[in-house]
């Protein structure tokens, strides 16, 4: 089941997933695996899913 995203629970333990796909991607060796940890899908493009979309990519820098 994809997480919610309507408390601030919801939005910490979504933070929470992100950060731990960084730091294991970050950890990864094998180039194909590091691109599986930092593909993120998002379902829906309202103002809540764009936002997300910009937290992430502004997030990770290359």
């Amino acid at each position: 089941m994809a997480p919610g995203l309507k408390t601030v629970e919801d939005a910490v333990e979504m933070r929470r997933r992100i950060f731990s796909a960084f730091e294991a991607a970050e950890k990864e060796t094998d180039p194909e695996l590091r691109r599986a940890w930092l593909t993120f899908v998002i379902v829906g493009g309202g103002p809540t899913g764009v936002e997300l979309a910009g937290a992430i990519a502004t997030s990770y820098h290359r």
